[in-house]
């Protein structure tokens, strides 16, 4: 996945990782969550998530693995930061808590 600015000029990321569509009905919650994450809460969650069955809304769950290089725009892009950093696990993108070593 390619994460760009709005400036399509601007810095920009590669993250390698696993991609989980996921289809209606069972993607009604995680919709909320995202929803509640970028917005914060719904004034009607019970309207929200009617609305997300009735339109069959689909998410797709990426779950990174590494990302890099930050890159400027242009061609060929500059080069900024890391290449292949892993990325930490979190109890947001597993699902579990954090082991000990983490």
């Amino acid at each position: 996945m390619i994460v760009l600015p709005d400036d399509w000029n601007g810095p920009w990321v590669q993250v390698d990782g696993t991609a989980e569509v996921i289809d209606s009905p069972a993607s009604v919650e995680p919709l909320v969550e995202y929803f509640r994450t970028i917005s914060g809460e719904h004034p009607d969650r019970d309207e929200y998530r009617e609305a997300m069955r009735k339109h069959g809304k689909s998410i797709i769950r990426v779950i990174p693995e590494r990302w890099g290089p930050i890159a400027t725009g242009g061609f060929p892009a500059a080069r900024r930061g890391l290449t292949g950093s892993p990325v930490p696990a979190s109890p947001l993108r597993t699902g579990r808590p954090p082991a000990e070593s983490e």
